[in-house]
């Protein structure tokens, strides 16, 4: 891996690096401007926070889909995207030496959670009519940060036949075990205006203001950060070597390709909303994905 254990990612919780940003705060227009959406969007939107389920950071979840969920890079399947990762960097490890090896430890974790092992596809991927989406065994989803490392594998650190296989595992489940795996059906066209990094574990909020129109990318980095040390604990109880620290490093640098290669341009905000009035902090700006590999060169 070209990244060090320690790299924090684009979506680190940034709110001990910088000053916080309030609208009283002296910044740029465009920051400020930005601020007033953000908190705009977050009144209507705040939820309480449902640790049962799992969606994916994007912008196009509706009211009815978002629900609290916990929102990370790729939903479950981001979890075994990294796995087949550190797989392919410790072929040694039997317990990781295959797809479906991979697949079924976070299956089994989840439902040790009460969890469905979530994921989306889009209209685009897989065209509905009526209540009824058209999958087939497809290896492609309307999911980028699960579709991406087909092209991109190298910067996913991956190989792209292990994901195509991981795709079409994750397809066949949700047809013959609809109880365990969940595959949800975005209707939306990316407008996500800038992501949002949820720091607090009470509440979070709403990717998609449907009556407005607005999204933004929504990632719940504390609850995540939760769930993958639990993750990386009951992997110790199996007696699977796993490191945590390059889990995670691997976890960030998945993150980091398919935010440069999707949101490239967007600002970074963290957002803690559990307090009577939310915090917000301007993080950073998302690199092209030129930029994202000589930074990675340099580290």
């Amino acid at each position: 891996m070209s990244q060090s254990h320690e790299q924090a990612s684009l979506l680190h919780d940034s709110s001990q690096d910088t000053p916080t940003i309030t609208v009283e705060a002296k910044v740029s227009p465009e920051i400020k401007n930005m601020i007033d959406k953000i908190q705009n969007h977050i009144e209507g939107n705040r939820v309480n926070a449902d640790n049962k389920r799992h969606i994916s950071v994007d912008g196009g979840y509706d009211e009815t889909q978002n629900r609290g969920a916990l929102a990370r890079p790729g939903a479950t399947a981001g979890y075994v995207e990294a796995l087949l990762s550190y797989k392919k960097n410790h072929p040694q490890i039997e317990a990781l030496n295959s797809v479906q090896k991979c697949l079924d430890l976070v299956v089994t974790f989840n439902q040790s959670k009460g969890m469905k092992f979530s994921f989306h596809t889009d209209q685009h991927a897989d065209p509905q009519s009526g209540h009824e989406t058209h999958t087939g065994n497809k290896p492609i989803l309307g999911c980028g940060h699960c579709v991406k490392p087909l092209e991109y594998a190298d910067d996913y650190g991956v190989a792209a036949e292990d994901v195509k296989e991981l795709i079409s595992l994750m397809r066949k489940g949700v047809t013959e075990k609809p109880d365990v795996f969940e595959m949800v059906a975005l209707n939306r066209d990316h407008a996500e205006q800038a992501a949002l990094v949820i720091t607090g574990t009470t509440y979070t909020v709403n990717a998609w203001d449907t009556a407005k129109n607005q999204q933004f990318f929504i990632y719940d980095k504390a609850r995540d950060d939760a769930w993958i040390t639990e993750f990386v604990e009951f992997l110790h109880a199996q007696r699977i070597d796993m490191n945590a620290a390059e889990y995670k490093a691997i976890l960030n640098q998945q993150t980091d390709t398919t935010l440069a290669l999707l949101a490239p341009g967007k600002d970074v905000y963290t957002a803690n909303v559990d307090g009577e009035s939310p915090i917000i902090t301007y993080a950073q700006k998302i690199p092209v994905i030129s930029e994202l590999r000589q930074k990675r060169k340099v580290a």
